[in-house]
């Protein structure tokens, strides 16, 4: 499973900027391929037929891709302040927008139809990292932590199970790393909460960030709906008439399961 998890997500330039991509279908049938697919349960079986054979359409993978990437989405709008650090302050608010950090704009860019808009029929993104960067600047700190003599241990991303049926098809993990420390200037003071540095060159070792790992909640998130969305697909597919070609009276017994579900 960790050789498929270095593959299936990824870090592309797309036309709506830099996104995180699960390409969970393609793991589906890599899994289907090895020896699970002679064990797995009928439901799982059939659901790799349709991918295999292209029996769902585009529009149903994008479909059902999307609505994976947006609950991802909502579960990281709705959990991610608490993921911070308890009495974390919020980012100073400079007077110059163009330098401020995240200024408050963490959740509400989150919420941006952005984070999903990189989502097709063969990936899935909840995650635009471009705009983030543009939008909320400190982000991948606040994220993933930051190297510091304050911070003995950075918390990393954990990695988290694709089931379906009760089969755990492949794993997903975020493999970014903490941010490098930082380094403040060698003279600087705070005035109305806003950073003023006097003289530089930037030398002071800043003291690093514990890393809140708000992007987890969305890999656990994919990894909990991927399989009872791509079941909601399958039957609506089969309450169409769109399988029954592919599973005609040698397959009865597939027919028979897929209805009484």
């Amino acid at each position: 499973m960790a050789d498929i998890n270095a593959r299936i997500v990824e870090h592309e330039l797309k036309q709506f900027g830099y996104v995180v991509t699960a390409y969970m279908p393609n793991a589906f049938g890599h899994a289907m391929g090895g020896s699970l697919g002679a064990t797995a349960k009928i439901i799982t079986k059939v659901i790799a037929e349709g991918l295999a054979h292209g029996v769902f359409t585009s529009k149903d993978l994008r479909e059902a891709n999307l609505e994976i990437a947006r609950r991802a989405q909502r579960d990281i709008v709705q959990g991610w302040r608490s993921r911070l650090p308890l009495k974390s302050p919020p980012y100073r608010r400079g007077s110059d927008p163009n330098k401020d950090r995240l200024s408050g704009k963490l959740g509400e860019t989150l919420a941006s139809e952005s984070m999903v808009q990189g989502t097709t029929d063969r990936g899935i993104s909840f995650l635009n990292t471009s705009v983030l960067a543009e939008e909320a600047r400190h982000w991948y700190r606040v994220n993933y932590g930051a190297y510091g003599h304050n911070v003995a241990a950075i918390r990393r991303p954990k990695m988290y199970p694709v089931t379906v049926d009760g089969h755990t098809l492949f794993t997903l993990q975020d493999e970014n790393q903490p941010a490098p420390n930082s380094f403040l200037p060698v003279r600087f003071s705070f005035q109305h909460n806003e950073f003023i540095p006097h003289q530089g060159p930037a030398d002071v070792e800043g003291g690093g960030h514990r890393a809140a790992l708000f992007t987890d909640i969305g890999f656990r998130s994919l990894g909990e709906n991927f399989g009872p969305v791509y079941r909601k697909m399958l039957f609506t597919k089969f309450s169409r008439g769109g399988m029954t070609e592919r599973f005609s009276a040698k397959n009865a017994s597939v027919q028979a399961v897929i209805k009484a579900h």
